[in-house]
């Protein structure tokens, strides 16, 4: 195979980490983004904690059987999870 015959193609100039950041628009509105994508990604994680642990909690108190109960609230935790996950867009 001929050296003229490789196809190598131009390194492009990246853009960075900062990029978002070069003007006030910019860094502002990425901020503002990036604020409101944590904000709701910690008021689901801790709603999904409280009621899990309230849950895990009170669980002896349902009466019945110790293991019924174990996996009555297994099973609230799937659809909590997917609520979660669906919600922040993962």
């Amino acid at each position: 195979m001929p050296i003229d015959d490789l196809y190598v193609p131009k390194k492009t100039d990246s853009k960075g980490v900062l990029e978002p950041f070069k003007t006030w628009k910019m860094a502002k509105l990425a901020f503002i983004r990036d604020l409101r994508l944590v904000s709701k990604t910690l008021h689901f994680r801790l709603v999904n904690g409280m009621v899990y642990y309230g849950l895990s909690m009170s669980s002896e108190e349902f009466g019945g059987s110790i293991y019924l109960n174990f996996v009555l609230t297994s099973l609230v935790e799937i659809p909590a999870n997917i609520l979660v996950i669906d919600n922040c867009n993962r």
